[in-house]
């Protein structure tokens, strides 16, 4: 069965901490929108592999990577994951 971009939004919580992460840590550090970092995601298996995704695996949205940020936001942690980028 293969996932659907609907599935994802659906279940945004699928996503472990890592790939959530990693997803806010790329749109810091290559200064990308949530939806260039799906387009990105989808385009390159540097990405995905960066991820900890494989090709067959259901890859995280921006809608997903918006949610995980606001999350972050309410925890009051946006600035602690920010800080370690640094």
């Amino acid at each position: 069965m293969t996932s659907t971009k609907k599935e994802c939004w659906a279940k945004p919580h699928r996503y472990n901490s890592h790939v959530q992460n990693a997803c806010a840590a790329i749109t810091v550090q290559h200064n990308i929108s949530d939806e260039e970092l799906e387009y990105q995601v989808n385009d390159r298996l540097s990405f995905m592999t960066f991820l900890g995704l494989g090709l067959a695996e259901p890859l995280p949205d921006a809608t997903t990577v918006w949610l995980f940020r606001q999350q972050l936001k309410q925890q009051g942690l946006i600035e602690e994951l920010f800080e370690q980028l640094i």
